[in-house]
């Protein structure tokens, strides 16, 4: 987390976060370390639907026809963050942390958006363990999701967004 943090200071980047099956746990891991603030402008922790759309205004059509757990709710939840909140990035956290099967959706089942500059992804992936196991594997797969998209941005030399 702390390489994370050294990374977006020195290419003067900030970042937010939208939490659902996470529940805070990026944002509390990321506020742990010093000199967060210089990167970190906040983050949502949206675990209904209702908050989803009230607060980050993913779309009833999303949930409706996707639910909120998958690559689509994702991708709003990470694109619309940014937005809100005025960031270079933005990643969010969506899936079933268990203990039992949600919209159909195994638990283990998560997905992870990102949003950089204008590039906005979504990854799939089903980790194992217990409903604790399952977020921690998320948020760490969450901060070399970031790391490795940034990496990429810096080695080809593209110019990152102004703040």
């Amino acid at each position: 987390m702390k390489s994370l943090i050294e990374l977006l200071t020195k290419q003067n980047l900030t970042l937010a976060s939208c939490e659902s099956l996470t529940g805070g746990l990026f944002a509390t891991m990321f506020t742990e370390i010093a000199g967060v603030g210089q990167v970190f402008k906040g983050g949502f922790v949206v675990y209904s639907n209702e908050a989803k759309t009230k607060l980050v205004k993913v779309s009833q059509k999303t949930l409706q026809e996707h639910g909120a757990i998958s690559a689509q709710c994702a991708k709003e939840m990470a694109s619309n963050s940014r937005q809100l909140l005025g960031t270079d990035l933005a990643i969010s956290f969506t899936g079933n942390a268990g203990s039992a099967t949600q919209e159909n959706k195994p638990v283990g089942l998560v997905y992870i958006g990102l949003v950089i500059k204008d590039d906005l992804i979504s990854k799939e992936y089903r980790f194992f363990g217990s409903r604790r196991e399952i977020r921690q594997q998320a948020v760490e797969t969450g901060i070399m999701l970031i790391k490795d998209n940034l990496g990429k941005i810096i080695k080809n030399d593209i110019s990152l967004p102004k703040k």
